[in-house]
């Protein structure tokens, strides 16, 4: 089956205006920082050149170092706060398309981004995936080997990463020693192997496809699988 063909089968009848058309240009959800500026621009969906890397990392480390705040969302019982939306608020300032929205929107467009993260992770474990710690670390080994090159090589994303470190507080060394760094890319990676799993697995495609996943979700979501509460109301 063509890409095309896979497209048109997951675009069709009921799936998934339950989330926004911006949320499908991220591929890793809330991801660490580091892994935007590494893979953004080969995924079709590049980071703003301009964007105030320092600002952004002091209002992520302010955010996580804040009071937790009222309750926004709720998935089968599990609770998500202001804090968790401010995270996710903050690392979305790095797209020239979210930094033109309304605040209402922005608000709405986060929220829309911390459902899509909390039900790949909830997902993940539902389907008994795993995460070995050899996995980890070599992933962070090999990121960490990359970002040390754009350094050395002084290019533009090592300057947008030197500039968030700033404003993180943080050095080169302590970031990947980092509590909130480290849950971000044991995240990324979950978020990739349940991608893989739902399109290669139980969809029996070949590769990745985005309508796919969103359509997988979305049919949990109608089928009730999830139940999702989000600023007060059904998410449907």
């Amino acid at each position: 089956m063509s890409q095309n063909e896979v497209n048109k089968k997951y675009t069709k009848g009921k799936q998934k205006n339950l989330f926004s058309p911006v949320i499908a240009m991220v591929l890793f959800v809330a991801a660490a920082v580091v892994t935007y500026i590494l893979f953004s621009n080969s995924l079709g969906n590049p980071i703003d050149q301009d964007a105030d890397m320092r600002a952004i990392g002091q209002e992520i480390r302010q955010a996580l170092e804040g009071e937790q705040g009222e309750e926004v969302a709720d998935i089968n019982g599990n609770k998500y706060y202001e804090r968790d939306l401010d995270v996710i608020i903050a690392n979305l300032k790095i797209y020239k398309t979210f930094q033109k929205m309304t605040e209402e929107q922005q608000r709405q467009q986060a929220g829309d981004e911390l459902i899509l993260q909390e039900l790949y992770l909830l997902e993940f474990d539902r389907l008994g995936l795993e995460v070995t710690e050899e996995e980890f670390n070599e992933n962070v080994d090999s990121m960490r080997t990359q970002m040390q090159e754009e350094i050395a090589n002084e290019t533009a994303s090592a300057a947008q990463f030197q500039q968030y470190l700033e404003g993180m507080g943080l050095t080169f060394s302590q970031y990947w020693q980092d509590e909130y760094t480290r849950v971000a890319l044991r995240n990324d990676l979950k978020t990739q192997k349940v991608r893989e799993y739902i399109c290669m697995e139980i969809e029996g495609l070949s590769s990745v496809n985005e309508n796919a996943v969103l359509s997988y979700l979305s049919g949990l979501i109608e089928d009730g699988t999830y139940h999702i509460v989000l600023f007060g109301e059904e998410y449907q």
